[in-house]
Formats: structure tokens, C-alpha cells, sequence
């Protein structure tokens, strides 16, 4: 949707349409989600389609509150953790694009803290170790960004650290091995590491072979 007009067009409609499912149903737990959903779906299309993080971020404020509400309803709910520290992730990428970095910081670390707590409850599980990464790789690009590079490094090592551990394992299953290396090719891009990337490329032609 790269017309904002029709795009904003087509967001409120969204919203309108879980909200009145909410309505029709008011504990339906689907619902709600439905609307954190939209609101992300909407922040994602303005901050990546739109090159409008402003926008963004008021989506993202939106599903933020919706996000706190669900985690604190079950603490013990893993899906629920994993969504508010997303939004929190999300929101960091936005204060980034808006050159806030002590806000993106803020928000990266909040989202740390909620994927090193899930990380801890199933150390073997790839997708919160990967989570875990991520979270480590984003605080270390703001740092980066901030000019405080042996910081970022430190940081980045850390994310690097769990990669490799995966990547290490030869006895994942083939569709949680190829989430490893685009993982870690969204790190290298995201620095810039244009000889790592080379390096990743070879290794998903090798896997595309086997």
C-alpha cells in the first residue's frame, strides 16, 4: 500500500472490523489480539512502507497498552510475554528511525528483559533463543548508531554467541536451521558486514542443496 491515503483508508477499516468482533464478543481473547494485531500490521506498513514512523508509533503506542493489558492478565503466558516484548522491539525500531535513541534504548531493553525471561524457561527451544539474539543484536545497533561502538560490539558478540551455538547443533531440523542463518543475516545486514553476508550466502546455497 504505498498510497497513504487509501493505506489509512484500509487500516481504520481493519480496526473497525476487530473492534466490532470485540464487541460481539467482549472476552474473546481472539479479539484482542485482532486489534494488537492491526494496530502492529499498521505500524509496519507506515514505518517500512510509508517511511512515516510517526504514524508508526502511534500504532505502536496503541498496541503497546493492548500488549501490557494481555501480559499482565497471565504472567505464566508465554505467547503473551512474547508479544509484548516484540511491541517493545517494534517501538524501539521506530524511536531509532526518528534518531531517538535513548527512547529506542529504553524500549530494546524492556524487550531484552521479557526475552531473556522466556529464554530461561526452555533453554533447548530455538525460537526463544533466537528471540534472544535479536534482542541483544537491536540493543547493539542503537548503541552502534549512538557512536559507541565497543559497546555495540559487546552486545553484538552476545547475539553472535547464540548463533553460533545454533548453528553448532546438527541435529535441528531443517526448517529451524534455515531460521538460524536468515536471522543471522538480518544481523550482518543490519551492520552492514558485507563480508559476513557473503559468508551466510554461501551457506544458505549449500543448504538449498542438501
Amino acid at each position: 500500500l504505498k498510497d497513504p491515503k487509501a493505506a489509512r483508508n484500509y487500516f481504520n477499516q481493519a480496526i473497525q472490523e476487530a473492534k466490532q468482533l470485540l464487541l460481539d464478543n467482549p472476552v474473546s481473547l481472539l479479539a484482542v489480539k485482532g486489534i494488537l494485531d492491526t494496530h502492529c500490521d499498521i505500524g509496519d506498513s507506515y514505518l517500512l512502507d510509508l517511511n512515516d514512523p510517526k504514524s508508526a508509533l502511534l500504532q505502536y503506542i496503541q498496541a503497546l497498552q493492548i500488549a501490557k493489558s494481555l501480559a499482565a492478565a497471565d504472567v505464566q503466558n508465554i505467547e503473551s510475554q512474547s508479544i509484548l516484548g516484540m511491541v517493545h522491539g517494534q517501538l524501539g525500531d521506530t524511536y531509532l528511525a526518528m534518531d531517538q535513541n535513548k527512547q529506542a534504548l529504553k524500549h530494546y531493553e524492556q524487550g531484552l528483559a521479557i526475552a531473556k525471561t522466556i529464554a530461561k524457561t526452555d533453554p533447548a527451544n530455538v525460537e526463544y533463543a533466537l528471540d534472544l539474539a535479536i534482542a541483544y543484536e537491536q540493543i547493539s545497533l542503537a548503541e552502534e548508531l549512538a557512536g559507541h561502538n565497543q559497546l555495540a560490539s559487546q552486545w553484538f558478540d552476545r547475539a553472535s554467541a547464540i548463533i553460533e551455538r545454533l548453528q553448532a547443533d546438527h541435529k535441528l531440523p531443517a526448517e529451524e536451521r534455515l531460521n538460524v542463518l536468515v536471522t543471522r543475516m538480518k544481523m550482518l545486514a543490519n551492520h552492514d558486514d558485507v563480508k559476513g553476508l557473503l559468508i551466510i550466502a554461501d551457506q544458505l546455497l549449500q543448504f538449498g542443496n542438501t
